[in-house]
């Protein structure tokens, strides 16, 4: 029986997961790296692996540990890490990434290096070929060393490290189209020798694994191309894996410049069309997509100036941002347990108050959320955060949109977004008025921060005003944007049964009519006309509205359709409407089990009487109502206590309908934006990005 490991797989894998940022590439950590220490001495471990016992753990990938800490952090490499070697002596440089294939243990020697490739081994297999490679002067002159290196007085020439590989493997790959993925061990010049310069490697399948010895006999001198004699078998007729070389050193830095001007999928096109031929059926240097995309990250995330340690305590970084000059006094709260982030500029609070200053009584915000912009992070507790949303602030004037306060949040529910604007209304003036979408969780969180009001109490505090015909105003008028407004009633569960598409137009467009009332009679008479026409049976039926008021189904649907023809309401405004459906499932989850009571009792009499009014028949005809849809009349009597919020009635005849399109168009302008780089990782930048976009 084995001996038991001292450091079980489970342990292994949490204590790397920690120090995950240094493997998040096929290129491991050097053998001088502090990260190996640093891991050793975690709490977690501590004493149980030396230094080195981590280092051979970690790099050989013994029992997959560093495989699985990487899945479990979403980090997937293609090609299979293994270990990475020290040179082999001092004189000479061999590609660090390169050497990053695994080597089963019988082709090592104690230093963990491949054991020398035999020339004369070579020479007496039959299997091997001669392929002559010839390598331009502009090549070769990239690829030597400039100046030698001097040791103990000693010169030592050889090939430039991250240079040479690349241009040697593609330039052989190019003139003879062999299916194997060379990388190579090392490479010498001998300014005295049998041989000028000598290169070993071989191929990267693990099924080929194909020998490669390659030889300058004599020395090239300064001018015309160099012919490195190559010797390993041909593999073109054979059947072989498409397996990729690393994409390393100096051509990885320009590959990455493409692809952040192209993109991944562009990059492999133009890359396919430039180095493939008829009859290839793939190249070692058409890399697959997940190492361009890694590749890609690297080069965004240096860009923006990103480092690997920036991702390790992601609110330890955040809340250093502070300490920057550009982002000084920009995070106004942050939180791990539950994740938050509230976060506004000096530049967006100044921006604000100029606004107030100038439309005063007409000022306006705007106030939603989107997901799909931050991606979930790992807690302090090691477990993965919620969604995580993106709320915005945002004023409109002359066409011109600017968001002024910000938050980053999993928590979704009306008493922490209250949380958040209330730290906002600390620090400013509220607006006059605040417009939102249908979300419950917004418009309650809205009503309490800036009017210290609930919902319902906001809605009881409006209506006993309009009847009661006092002055007083709220300080802040709470909205519901009308597209949404009206989209959402297009979308009732009644509307699905209709069988000819003009029933459901024409009650849209009766919805659209009370939206645009500015007095609360018009609102009654839309509204008992619109209840007799979805309430009423029978389209000859006679209801009596009043003393002197009677009228049939069909007289009030003929008056409806006289006041659209009139007043030509606009429904276009539904079709511009994108639902952002992961936003509308989370606070559909948070508006659950809102309580259905505390209502003025003024307002439910009121609704009362209307529909007594609607429903007071004193002769029952005999001819069926096309439009009659009881479903459409409860809802309606349900919407009708919230008048207050998506009609015109309670508000100043200054005041247009209340849209939010503004801010459905910087959301689509920030993703579109954020598109063009890379989706939000969990950074420092992160706040820069979304801001600024």
């Amino acid at each position: 029986m084995p001996a038991v490991s001292a450091v079980p797989v489970t342990l292994a894998v949490r204590v790397l997961k920690k120090y995950i940022t240094h493997f998040t590439t096929d290129k491991l950590p050097q053998h001088s790296s502090p990260v190996w220490k640093s891991i050793a001495n975690d709490i977690e471990i501590q004493g149980l692996w030396t230094v080195d016992a981590v280092r051979i753990n970690v790099r050989q990938d013994r029992r997959k540990i560093l495989t699985l800490a990487r899945e479990e952090c979403g980090i997937f490499i293609h090609n299979k890490e293994g270990i990475s070697h020290k040179l082999n002596d001092s004189t000479h440089d061999h590609d660090d990434v390169d050497t990053t294939y695994d080597l089963d243990d019988n082709e090592k020697d104690e230093d963990g290096d491949i054991k020398d490739f035999d020339s004369n081994e070579c020479d007496d297999d039959d299997e091997r070929e001669n392929f002559d490679v010839l390598i331009t002067r502009e090549q070769w002159n990239e690829m030597k060393r400039e100046e030698p290196l001097i040791c103990n007085g000693r010169r030592y020439p050889g090939f430039k490290p991250g240079v040479w590989t690349n241009i040697v493997s593609f330039a052989f790959w190019e003139q003879y189209r062999l299916k194997c993925a060379f990388v190579f061990k090392r490479g010498k010049i001998h300014e005295s020798g049998s041989n000028y310069a000598v290169m070993t490697g071989r191929c990267r399948d693990r099924t080929c694994r194909n020998p490669l010895f390659g030889i300058i006999k004599n020395p090239p001198g300064d001018e015309g191309p160099v012919f490195i004699t190559m010797k390993c078998r041909d593999t073109r007729f054979s059947k072989h894996a498409d397996v990729k070389r690393p994409l390393n050193g100096k051509k990885r830095n320009g590959v990455q410049e493409r692809l952040l001007r192209t993109g991944v999928l562009a990059w492999r096109k133009e890359e396919a069309e430039k180095i493939l031929k008829p009859g290839d059926t793939g190249s070692p240097f058409l890399y697959d997509s997940s190492t361009l995309h890694q590749a890609k990250k690297e080069a965004s995330d240096k860009e923006l100036g990103i480092k690997p340690d920036d991702r390790r305590d992601v609110i330890l970084t955040i809340r250093k941002m502070n300490e920057v000059p550009c982002f000084a006094n920009s995070i106004l709260a942050i939180g791990d347990t539950p994740s938050y982030l509230f976060y506004a500029t000096p530049t967006q609070f100044h921006t604000y108050a100029e606004y107030l200053r100038i439309y005063r009584k007409y000022s306006s915000i705007c106030i939603d959320a989107t997901g799909g912009l931050v991606k979930k992070l790992t807690d302090s507790r090691d477990k993965k955060t919620g969604y995580i949303f993106l709320y915005q602030v945002v004023i409109n004037f002359k066409g011109t949109s600017i968001s002024v306060y910000q938050m980053l949040s999993e928590t979704h529910d009306a008493k922490f977004i209250s949380f958040w604007l209330s730290r906002w209304v600390q620090k400013v003036n509220p607006p006059r008025e605040a417009i939102s979408d249908g979300s419950k969780a917004l418009l309650n969180a809205m009503s309490d921060s800036f009017n210290g009001k609930s919902l319902k109490e906001y809605i009881n505090f409006c209506f006993e005003n309009l009847i009661g015909n006092t002055n007083l105003e709220p300080r802040t008028f709470i909205r519901l944007d009308t597209a949404h407004f009206i989209h959402s009633v297009s979308r009732w569960e009644c509307f699905q049964s209709v069988l000819h598409k003009i029933v459901k137009s024409f009650y849209l467009y009766c919805t659209a009519l009370m939206i645009d009332c500015k007095r609360l009679s018009q609102l009654e008479g839309i509204f008992i006309l619109t209840l007799i026409v979805s309430g009423t049976e029978f389209e000859d039926s006679i209801i009596s509205v009043s003393d002197d008021c009677i009228i049939t189904p069909v007289e009030a649907r003929n008056q409806l359709e006289k006041f659209i023809s009139i007043c030509n309401p606009d429904l276009t405004v539904i079709d511009s409407i994108e639902i952002d459906t992961e936003k509308t499932m989370i606070f559909d989850q948070s508006s659950c089990g809102v309580d259905k009571n505390g209502w003025s009792l003024a307002l439910l009499v009121w609704i009362d009487n209307l529909c007594k009014k609607a429903n007071t028949i004193i002769f029952t005809g005999s001819k069926l109502n096309s439009f009659y849809m009881p479903k459409l009349y409860v809802r309606l009597v349900e919407i009708i206590k919230e008048f207050p919020l998506w009609t015109n009635v309670c508000t100043p005849d200054t005041m247009p309908r209340a849209t939010s399109s503004y801010i459905e168009a910087d959301f689509k302008d920030l993703k579109m934006n954020l598109k063009k780089k890379s989706k939000i990782t969990n950074n420092r930048n992160q706040i820069s990005e979304i801001t600024y976009c």
